[in-house]
């Protein structure tokens, strides 16, 4: 069972999509005409979740810890601190009504494993843009919890459709958390401060499509590519002979490169514009420069450290700056 859906006593799957969306491939879970409101989306979890004493087989009772238990089933999701608190999933949809003003903007719903973890993805602000034609983005924000306290409340942006435990494993590990609150005592106070912080973080990441669609205005030239590449790779008239200037003419040829026939050049309008450069350096940083100082817990060079939190993230984020100033001349 790769999907890994919680089920009712029915035997059916606790899951809702927005049929708008498409399909998912598991080819389960209730299917809504459009974006449902979180008063919908909530229906397709109607348990709660209760703490209860942890025994000793002899009967004495284990201080400072009590088993997180299902109400459905009353099986037990997991094992939390006495003082820790328990964010119902009433409370996860009021927190996703905090999130966001619309009313109709959750895409999928759903429980995982016997009911250990739940998500809500939800449509942000303008969640879906061409910025040319064919060039569709698409943006969410999910929001998860654990009851078996393995991982906290949280929220986060991400372009991954949630529709199973791959999928919202995906986009876990594939963005960082904008909002991360443990499940502490004054975890409903925190909820509330931190709902309004991530409105703010919305507002700011819409900025982006604003940019791209900057720079989709702007043509290039051979000055301005000129211009952006010694400040993005260095000046081949300043760069000393021998290695250092061979690795220099590598990374420009590739460059070139992409920045003729790269990813979405095909696309009518991305080649010859500021966003088809901005474009090129991002697939160059993900996919071809070299990656240093992101080692996973193993020691293992991991590329995606490097794009998500490292190197060719702080890459990316000038990129976008020398190119925006460029762009206004």
């Amino acid at each position: 069972m790769a999907h890994n859906l919680k089920k009712d006593e029915q035997g059916i799957e606790q899951m809702a999509f927005n049929v708008e969306g498409g399909v998912p491939w598991h080819k389960l879970g209730k299917p809504v005409n459009g974006p449902m409101t979180v008063e919908v989306a909530k229906k397709v979890l109607p348990f709660t979740y209760r703490k209860e004493k942890l025994l000793r087989p002899n009967g004495e009772v284990i201080e400072n810890y009590e088993s997180i238990v299902i109400s459905d089933t009353n099986k037990i999701m997991g094992i939390g601190g006495s003082t820790a608190s328990i964010f119902q999933p009433e409370d996860c949809a009021r927190f996703v009504e905090a999130l966001c003003d619309e009313k109709q903007l959750v895409e999928t719903v759903g429980a995982l494993g016997n009911g250990e973890r739940i998500w809500f993805l939800v449509h942000t602000p303008d969640y879906k843009y061409e910025v040319f034609k064919g060039d569709e983005h698409r943006m969410y924000t999910l929001i998860t919890n654990a009851y078996d306290f393995t991982a906290a409340l949280e929220a986060r942006y991400t372009d991954i459709r949630a529709v199973c435990e791959n999928t919202v494993n995906a986009a876990t590990s594939g963005s960082p958390a904008t909002v991360k609150i443990k499940h502490t005592s004054n975890m409903h106070q925190r909820a509330a401060i931190a709902a309004e912080i991530f409105k703010g973080y919305v507002r700011a990441n819409a900025s982006f499509k604003e940019a791209m669609q900057y720079l989709a205005k702007h043509p290039i030239t051979d000055k301005l590519v000129k211009e952006f590449t010694i400040s993005m790779f260095g000046d081949p008239e300043k760069t000393e002979e021998g290695r250092a200037q061979t690795i220099l003419a590598n990374k420009l040829n590739k460059f070139g490169e992409l920045l003729v026939c790269g990813r979405g050049t095909d696309i009518k309008g991305v080649a010859g514009s500021m966003y088809g450069l901005f474009n090129a350096f991002t697939e160059y940083q993900d996919w071809h420069s070299t990656v240093r100082n992101a080692k996973d817990s193993t020691g293992a060079v991991n590329r995606t450290n490097s794009i998500l939190f490292g190197q060719a993230n702080k890459e990316k984020s000038k990129a976008l700056e020398v190119a925006l100033v460029l762009a206004r001349g």
